[in-house]
């Protein structure tokens, strides 16, 4: 199909936009087209090369047109006319029609390769900040969204989404995306029948998601969501994943060259997925580490066996009390299991000492919070419990260690561990006293009421106590 553009000489913008032509059949274009120079009639309205609808829209009588050629193909034509009382075209116009025809042509393909050039060195640099991201953002729930908001202004797309496995399914979730609401992030799935077409295949575009959707079409329709890029992302032949590009627009439609730069684009997002996932794998393997290591400084010990775990479940029994969400409860009961992993670095003759520690032994005894809050510091999955180890020996008072922080300075989740630390430090044996009576453990809670512990925690814990 060929279409006319304006600007034009003699006739309005509306008009030249009217105007489309069909190459394939006979005609003045497909003429130029084979002999590669220009025609002319001086009978239009009689010359079976010239559209009637044309001649009649237009009023003429006597029409040139000529081919715009690049390198032997032709990119276009140029069209003159002449009413009734105007001049035959001739001969000698023929040969200036196929020169002007020249220079338009050249000046197209300049300017259509300037074109081009600047929008490969767009994706180019894109392509440089999505790889910078890759490997300067060590957090990948930070380095997820980063690369797909990168990658949503390339495309200028209304929403995007990466898709990826569920351990133990075979079904696709979004992982991480952008424009998107949380009801459509947290339920959208593409089953196993639908993966297939992504799996072995490249990048499509599906122009109308309400009659063929990708996914649950409920979700689809009530997100509003028009067309999609659908991108499969493998490195080498390992399927990783999905990237969802989005229009909600009907007018903004995903096109060829869109395919071309998502091609670009995807092994670099593979690459990403790739090495979240084994980056999840290194730091899951790093966490039971930590956890053995806690389980073997509480062995070294055998009255503070057990002792984590107990604190852990008292913690998460306040927490509820207090309507933590989930996730804080998940963190309390880590930081719970891990708030002693610190004395992995504090010499069993003091550790197990049957008496009373001196002033010397107890500085050595009071690193263990910042020790423990350096082990898992660096962790991503443990950063949530790391200010709950370092400061569940604060005081509310302000008296505590390491850093004498009173009151509500210190978070909630560390005056729930201390406070639950204690009382079950309280109610165990250890080598220098024997584990105190329900009743005794609630006194001292309630004499260090405001002093050593936060007051509503207190009350929280003597109500779960049941006395």
């Amino acid at each position: 199909m060929l279409e006319a553009k304006p600007p034009g000489y003699g006739s309005t913008v509306d008009k030249i936009l009217n105007f489309k032509f069909d190459v394939s059949i006979n005609s003045a274009f497909k003429y130029i087209s084979k002999e590669k120079e220009a025609y002319y009639s001086n009978d239009a309205p009689n010359d079976p090369f010239f559209f009637k609808k044309f001649i009649d829209y237009f009023n003429i009588k006597k029409v040139i047109i000529a081919p715009l050629l690049v390198k032997g193909d032709v990119i276009g034509a140029i069209y003159a006319a002449n009413a009734q009382k105007g001049r035959d075209f001739t001969d000698e116009d023929k040969i200036i029609f196929d020169s002007i025809g020249e220079m338009i042509a050249l000046t197209i393909n300049n300017y259509q390769l300037l074109k081009k050039n600047e929008e490969q060195l767009i994706l180019l640099d894109n392509i440089r900040k999505i790889t910078n991201s890759i490997t300067s953002i060590l957090d990948y729930d930070i380095l997820l969204p980063t690369i797909l908001q990168r990658i949503k202004a390339l495309f200028s797309a209304d929403a995007i989404s990466i898709m990826s496995f569920k351990e133990g399914t075979e079904k696709l979730y979004i992982r991480s995306s952008v424009g998107l609401s949380f009801e459509y992030t947290k339920n959208q799935v593409i089953d196993v029948s639908e993966i297939d077409k992504v799996r072995f295949g490249k990048p499509f575009i599906i122009e109308d998601l309400r009659e063929n959707p990708f996914g649950i079409k409920e979700l689809v329709i009530k997100e509003g969501l028009f067309s999609t890029l659908v991108v499969p992302l493998k490195v080498y032949d390992d399927f990783v994943g999905v990237l969802n590009i989005y229009s909600k627009k009907e007018e903004h439609r995903f096109v060829l060259k869109d395919i071309e730069k998502a091609l670009i684009i995807s092994t670099s997002v593979a690459i990403a997925i790739k090495n979240a996932n084994m980056f999840t794998d290194i730091e899951e393997t790093v966490i039971d580490v930590i956890s053995s290591i806690s389980k073997i400084v509480e062995a070294k010990d055998k009255y503070t066996e057990k002792h984590s775990e107990s604190v852990a479940e008292i913690a998460v029994r306040i927490g509820r009390r207090l309507n933590l969400q989930r996730e804080e409860l998940h963190n309390l009961y880590v930081a719970g299991l891990l708030h002693d992993i610190g004395k992995i670095g504090i010499p069993d003759h003091i550790l197990q000492k049957p008496s009373s520690l001196t002033e010397e032994e107890m500085q050595v005894v009071k690193t263990h919070p910042t020790v423990g809050a350096e082990i898992i510091g660096h962790i991503r999955k443990l950063k949530p419990a790391k200010e709950a180890i370092l400061y569940h020996h604060e005081r509310y008072d302000g008296n505590g260690y390491p850093e004498g922080k009173k009151g509500k300075e210190t978070p909630l989740i560390a005056r729930i561990l201390s406070v639950a630390d204690a009382y079950e430090a309280m109610t165990s044996d250890r080598p220098y006293h024997k584990g105190l009576k329900k009743e005794k453990a609630v006194r001292e809670l309630i004499r260090n009421k405001g002093k050593q512990f936060d007051p509503e925690l207190v009350d929280i814990l003597i109500e779960l106590i049941g006395i």
